[in-house]
């Protein structure tokens, strides 16, 4: 399981690979967290194994701050 985000002008490109799961929460959140200036989170979940409740949760809680 990792979480690598990457700065591409004004978007945030957030990559999980393997299991997207509660175990994941503070590095989820840390991976975008006091970034400045982005206008689009692209989540790239194309190496993503498989998700549970908890991580479908943590993809919530990201759409929440950005509304």
């Amino acid at each position: 399981m990792s979480v690598k985000a990457t700065k591409k002008d004004d978007s945030l490109v957030i990559e999980i690979t393997g299991t997207l799961n509660g175990q994941l929460q503070s590095t989820f959140r840390n991976s975008y967290k006091g970034i400045k200036d982005i206008k689009e989170y692209i989540i790239d979940l194309r190496l993503t194994e498989f998700a549970d409740s908890a991580g479908l949760g943590l993809l919530l809680a990201l759409y929440g701050i950005t509304k």
